[in-house]
């Protein structure tokens, strides 16, 4: 379905159910729709294609680092926590790049949690989801 979809970018869509059965789909305007196993992605499909935008976001360097712990047995709070941290968490809003939120799947629960680093909005797929909320974003620009 995700390759019926337009789209004018590229996409990388992580898909996953109780179970625990993982897909990725990679979504691309110039190509077919390619699902894969992977768990950990970042800015970047499975091969850079492009280097300058893979270097300006850390691309490379923070898959490194996912796939460094998932190998080492991570748990969904530590890598959570890593996920709030540089290299992961980008801050560089005047340049474009930044995180705005993470989102912590769990699915054999039915529970979603959007994250910041000082603030959680903890939802579940049998309650209500809240028609908003306000998160104030951190801005070391100052602008």
């Amino acid at each position: 379905m995700l390759g019926q979809v337009p789209h004018q970018l590229s996409y990388n869509v992580t898909l996953c159910d109780r179970s625990g059965a993982v897909a990725t789909v990679f979504i691309a305007p110039d190509r077919p729709a390619r699902v894969t196993d992977l768990r950990a992605i970042t800015n970047h499909p499975e091969s850079v294609e492009w280097p300058e935008h893979a270097s300006w976001v850390r691309s490379v360097e923070r898959l490194e680092l996912l796939c460094e712990l998932a190998a080492s047995g991570a748990d969904d709070r530590s890598t959570v926590a890593a996920m709030l941290s540089p290299p992961l968490l980008a801050r560089r809003w005047s340049e474009g790049f930044a995180t705005l939120f993470t989102a912590a799947y769990r699915p054999a629960t039915g529970r979603l949690d959007y994250r910041w680093p000082d603030r959680r909005v903890p939802l579940r797929l049998d309650e209500p989801v809240p028609t908003e909320f306000s998160v104030e974003l951190d801005d070391p620009d100052g602008a």
